[in-house]
């Protein structure tokens, strides 16, 4: 049933982010001792990674909620929907602006510099996917499901679960 769908789909993102989140704050707490790991000693590589590592605590909630969206759209059937904004949005910030960023201004970038634009990636990936049991992007998941009204029979659900519009 759709309904049940769209409050597994937000039950697993709540998870994954707060999973996510500590990770990113482990990260950020500790970015010595997971850089040492591969780094074989190295003082430059710690030293030029530890920026990037910190940047996690930002990135991984955006990633998890991004994670749990697509493969919530794939698994619904919207595979070539989900395939073709995420590799537009894809190629848009790992191809384009970095082109862009290189041609103005070469001399600034940096590792932690390209680790923000991932950032932007992974923030608009999560923009942009609607809800997966949308009828009019997965009219399979609708057939014979109650239609939202059934907000009656699960009243302990928040509004904005049940009503897509």
């Amino acid at each position: 049933n759709a309904l049940m769908a769209r409050i597994t789909i937000w039950k697993c993102m709540r998870y994954a982010v707060i999973f996510m989140t500590g990770l990113g704050v482990l990260f950020s707490a500790f970015p010595a001792l997971f850089m040492e790991i591969f780094s074989n000693g190295s003082t430059t590589l710690i030293d030029t990674g530890i920026p990037v590592l910190r940047t996690m605590l930002v990135v991984e909630p955006f990633f998890a909620a991004c994670i749990v969206m697509k493969m919530s759209l794939r698994g619904a059937g919207d595979t070539r929907r989900v395939m073709l904004i995420s590799y537009g949005i894809m190629g848009f910030f790992r191809v384009v602006c970095t082109w862009v960023w290189f041609r103005l201004a070469p001399e600034t970038m940096t590792l932690w510099g390209i680790w923000l634009v991932f950032a932007f990636e992974i923030i608009a990936l999560l923009s942009e996917p609607s809800p997966p049991t949308r009828p009019d992007r997965c009219p399979s998941l609708w057939k014979g499901s109650p239609q939202p009204s059934a907000a009656t029979r699960f009243p302990n659900v928040p509004s904005v679960l049940i009503h897509w519009e």
